[in-house]
């Protein structure tokens, strides 16, 4: 599965959609709509980190694509490339 796909599946079952359809908001700031609480982000990246193998720094997460599903599943693509 890719990052992406996992990512939608993890919103769709754990983000406050309010009736949306995840890949309708797969560019939009996850965080600033509030889709997921803190500890919602953080069993993401557990869960990121456990099917991927990836562990996700800092400026990584810092990154402005972090905020959106589809940025965020570049960036855990681009980390997986670089542990392979």
């Amino acid at each position: 599965m890719n990052a992406r796909d996992w990512l939608i599946a993890y919103f769709g079952q754990h983000g406050k959609l309010n009736g949306r359809e995840v890949r309708e908001l797969a560019d939009e700031n996850f965080v600033s709509m509030e889709l997921l609480d803190s500890l919602g982000i953080v069993e993401m990246l557990t869960g990121i980190e456990e099917d991927f193998g990836v562990w996700l720094e800092p400026a990584e997460m810092q990154d402005p694509r972090f905020c959106s599903i589809s940025g965020l599943a570049e960036i855990v693509e681009e980390s997986r490339a670089r542990a392979a």
